[in-house]
């Protein structure tokens, strides 16, 4: 059965186009009713006890998967009689398989990389789900670049639970000729290494315009014709990777996402040139490089370990896993590409005609709610950090009263009411007041929303005293109810009258940075 266009899904999901078909299932563009934001919906038609249940056991599981390389998946239901249904992200942009046809020709080796190395970053992350989900379907059709340079993952149509005990996948068999390894065939056991394989002949397919031959194949004698024999320009150290990759045995190839990452990236990385050092006087004091802004967010990784939290009377350590947070908030420019893949979500109120003032795209997206950074976190595939999080990411290890220390000066590290300028700044106009982790602007310039809905790190518009990494400012996101909903009586509240302010000032000074 396919669903006709305007037809709604559940009570909630209005059917916009058809996306693809085939012989078990259908994926749909269609629209969020109740968050007003585009959607996919992958529909099952296997309607057997059997397929039900897999596919019980697999949304759960995907839908707790959180990663920006991944779509994530918001619901999951059935429809009686004609099949279970899967409603994840829709992923704006153009698949590999279509800019490789665009391209009448192999793609450039730097950017591939780029989106291959993505790729195993999301890889490695559902491989060390427990237990690991195997996607099983990797290949151009099914990696999309988002308008920001992001690749995602897509297609959840076979994607299997891997259950080491019995040594095999639950679920279906699928095959695609030239990217599935010879394991996926027949009653072979399939894992990790059958992914590391796909992702190898995807990257194989980019660089040479050629597809390897069929795995199946390969066993009886078709060889696979080194890719620098193709494409010369090709890098050696890139064709030893995927040839490794590429084995026809998984027990011979490399054996993990993280080390095809490892590979491929050590490609990257410049030799030093022996050289004679300058004399002293002709050299100059190093000065670390300032990050370029641009639509992508780039991430820094904090380590998992303690860290002082709290009040510098009370200070007491706090241990977290491994997080990452983004080096600079949101900025217009980011939040501008929302925007455009979301026509009918609202702008922000200090915008006009859903375009950032002249010349600001480097400037702090403001005058969002925390409903607005949760729906930019959902479509670009992470979230809102934690207040811990926020607060280890500035402070460090050492409970440090500020991201760059204990000293103030007007001004100088971050953009606060004494700096009277009035009105934000670019996030990296201040590289003095960067965080022992390398993230800016987490104080001054604009308050930031927290998953708990508290903001932090104070804003152009407050003092000193409000600056302070400690220092917490309870808001409610939804402002119609926020009197009735804050708790006055919470101890840490310390600006209760600030609630009535920032509703009168509009949240022109309030923005927010991800996390994942």
């Amino acid at each position: 059965m396919t669903f006709k266009p305007g037809f709604i899904l559940n009570n909630r999901y209005r059917i916009q186009r058809l996306l693809a078909k085939g012989g078990f299932g259908a994926v749909y563009q269609a629209e969020d009713l109740h968050l007003n934001m585009p959607c996919a919906v992958k529909v099952n038609l296997e309607t057997s006890p059997e397929s039900q249940r897999q596919f019980e056991c697999e949304a759960g599981i995907l839908a707790k998967m959180n990663h920006p390389n991944l779509p994530k998946v918001t619901d999951r239901f059935f429809i009686t009689g004609q099949g279970q249904c899967l409603v994840m992200d829709y992923i704006e942009g153009q698949d590999l398989q279509a800019l490789l046809e665009n391209s009448q020709g192999p793609l450039p080796e730097k950017q591939v990389l780029d989106w291959i190395v993505q790729v195993s970053e999301a890889l490695i992350y559902m491989h060390s789900q427990i237990p690991p989900v195997i996607h099983r379907d990797i290949k151009p059709a099914n990696i999309k670049i988002t308008p920001i340079g992001r690749a995602v993952l897509v297609d959840f149509g076979i994607t299997k639970v891997y259950d080491p005990k019995k040594k095999t996948t639950a679920g279906a068999r699928g095959v695609t000729p030239g990217y599935s390894p010879v394991e996926q065939y027949g009653k072979g056991s399939t894992d990790a290494r059958s992914d590391i394989y796909a992702l190898a002949a995807t990257l194989y397919t980019l660089l040479t315009g050629i597809e390897p031959p069929e795995s199946i194949d390969r066993v009886t004698g078709t060889e696979l014709i080194p890719p620098r024999q193709i494409n010369s320009s090709i890098s050696p150290l890139t064709e030893k990777a995927m040839l490794q990759a590429l084995e026809v045995l998984a027990k011979d190839r490399i054996q993990s996402a993280a080390e095809f990452k490892a590979a491929l990236l050590a490609n990257t990385a410049q030799p030093a040139t022996p050289s004679s050092p300058p004399p002293p006087a002709a050299r100059k004091p190093a000065q670390a490089p300032v990050p370029q802004v641009t639509g992508n967010i780039e991430w820094v990784t904090i380590a998992s370990g303690s860290f002082l939290h709290g009040p510098q009377t009370t200070l007491r350590q706090i241990n977290l896993p491994e997080f990452r947070i983004a080096r600079f908030p949101v900025t217009n420019l980011q939040y501008k590409l929302f925007l455009d893949a979301n026509p009918r979500y609202p702008e922000p109120q200090n915008w006009n005609h859903r375009a950032f003032p002249t010349g600001q795209e480097c400037y702090p997206v403001t005058g969002v709610n925390w409903e607005d950074a949760q729906a930019f976190c959902q479509w670009y595939g992470c979230r809102l950090p934690t207040e811990l999080e926020w607060e280890k990411a500035a402070r460090g290890n050492d409970g440090r009263t500020f991201p760059w220390g204990n000293t103030w000066a007007a001004g100088k590290y971050c953009n606060s009411k004494e700096a009277n300028l009035g009105r934000p700044t670019p996030v990296d106009r201040y590289p003095l007041g960067v965080s022992p982790f390398g993230v800016w602007d987490l104080c001054g310039n604009t308050w930031e929303w927290t998953a708990e809905k508290v903001l932090r790190g104070g804003s152009w518009n407050w003092s000193a005293d409000y600056i302070r990494i400690v220092h917490r400012n309870w808001l409610l996101s939804n402002m119609d109810n926020m009197l009735g909903g804050v708790n006055f009586n919470h101890p840490t509240l310390q600006t209760a009258w600030s609630v009535v302010r920032r509703a009168q000032f509009q949240l022109v000074d309030v923005g927010f940075r991800c996390a994942s």
